[in-house]
């Protein structure tokens, strides 16, 4: 049941380094014998049934990835707060709604995965974050306030799934901004004259969704033919 192993994996400087496992073993809290492990840089813990994490993991300052994912989270775990050297956190696959402002002190946090949850907006605290990536499938999101353009690092932004009814315009604000997906949702047309104000998009996702501009044949044949549709229709 808390029978963990030590395996490695690369630093950010490109070195192996400790990586402790407790992955699908039903564990119901983290195991107190792991407790001196404070040097490792990974903590994957996905898959068990945790929903708190302990006060002695503020210890633990040099882990840069931490895998949460697949266990009962129903609030975000305070002491994440205090691990400030985490570039990628995945919280996919548990029951969360929101995100207290304990985010914003992961000052080196490059991706966050927060599919598979329950929540029914984006939480506007990760908006006064610097995250590069950020992964919120299948959740119950209806919309994307204007905030999000406070996100100047965000390169990509998944949001499949959800019940978005209007693609956010506040996107164009976002200058760093290369990939969007955002699949699988109720979106009936794209703003007109948005695809040319997204300088650096290289990727935009739209399947399944019922849009009648662009049509889907354009849609299907990739960004460079929305922005010619765009292009050739902006005065309808």
């Amino acid at each position: 049941m808390g029978d963990y192993k030590v395996t490695k994996i690369l630093d950010d400087k490109g070195d192996m380094r400790d990586c402790v496992e407790l992955i699908r073993k039903k564990a119901d809290e983290v195991p107190e014998k792991m407790r001196s492990k404070t040097n490792i840089i990974g903590l994957r813990l996905q898959g068990n049934d945790i929903t708190d994490l302990p006060d002695w993991l503020e210890k633990f300052t040099k882990v840069q990835e931490l895998n949460l994912s697949e266990n009962k989270f129903e609030k975000f775990p305070a002491v994440i707060g205090d691990m400030e050297a985490i570039k990628v956190l995945k919280m996919s696959h548990n029951k969360l709604t929101s995100l207290p402002k304990d985010i914003t002190y992961l000052h080196r946090l490059e991706e966050l995965y927060l599919d598979y949850n329950d929540f029914e907006e984006i939480p506007e605290v990760i908006f006064e974050t610097n995250i590069k990536e950020l992964y919120i499938r299948n959740n119950k999101i209806r919309c994307i306030p204007a905030g999000i353009a406070k996100m100047k690092c965000l390169e990509v932004l998944v949001v499949d799934n959800n019940q978005l009814e209007e693609f956010p315009e506040a996107l164009a604000e976002m200058p760093n901004l290369r990939e969007v997906f955002i699949k699988k949702n109720q979106i009936e047309r794209l703003p007109r004259g948005l695809l040319a104000k997204m300088c650096k998009l290289e990727v935009l996702e739209l399947d399944e969704n019922p849009l009648d501009s662009p049509p889907h044949e354009v849609v299907m044949n990739g960004i460079k033919a929305m922005v010619k549709y765009e292009q050739e229709h902006e005065n309808d």
